[in-house]
C-alpha cells in the first residue's frame, strides 16, 4: 500500500514538475498616431500621421502555462484613444510687394484631434 502511493506522488510529481518550463510571452506591437489640425478662421486643416513599430519578447522559468496566462496579459489586444484640444499656431501667409516676396506670420486659434490606435499581437511559447 505504501509503495502504491509513493508511486503515484511520484507520478504526480513528475507530471507537475514536467509541466514547468521556461515560457515566452512575445508581443509585437504597431501604434498609428493620427494628428488633425484645423484652423478656426478659414477651416483650413493638415493631416499627420505617425507610426512605429515594436517587438517584446518576455521570458520566465520554471512556470505553467495557466500561471503564465495570470502572471503577464499575455493576450493579443487593440487599445484607441482620442484627444480634442485647442491651441495656437503660426500661420504663414505671403505677400509680394513690387518684385519683392516676404512671409508674414499671424498667429491663429486652431482646433487639433488627436487619435491613437495601439494594435498588440501576442502569443505565448
Amino acid at each position: 500500500m505504501k509503495t502504491n502511493i509513493l508511486m503515484i506522488s511520484l507520478v504526480v510529481a513528475t507530471v507537475f514538475y514536467a509541466c514547468k518550463k521556461e515560457r515566452t510571452c512575445s508581443c509585437k506591437s504597431n501604434t498609428t498616431n493620427t494628428m488633425v489640425t484645423t484652423i478656426r478662421s478659414t477651416g483650413a486643416s493638415s493631416t499627420t500621421v505617425q507610426t512605429s513599430t515594436s517587438e517584446t519578447n518576455m521570458t520566465w522559468s520554471k512556470v505553467k502555462k495557466s500561471e503564465m496566462t495570470g502572471l503577464v496579459d499575455c493576450n493579443s489586444q487593440t487599445q484607441t484613444s482620442v484627444d480634442s484640444y485647442s491651441t495656437i499656431i503660426s500661420v504663414a501667409t505671403v505677400s509680394t510687394i513690387g518684385t519683392f516676396t516676404f512671409n508674414t506670420y499671424k498667429n491663429e486659434p486652431a482646433d487639433v484631434q488627436s487619435t491613437s490606435v495601439d494594435e498588440s499581437t501576442c502569443e505565448l511559447k
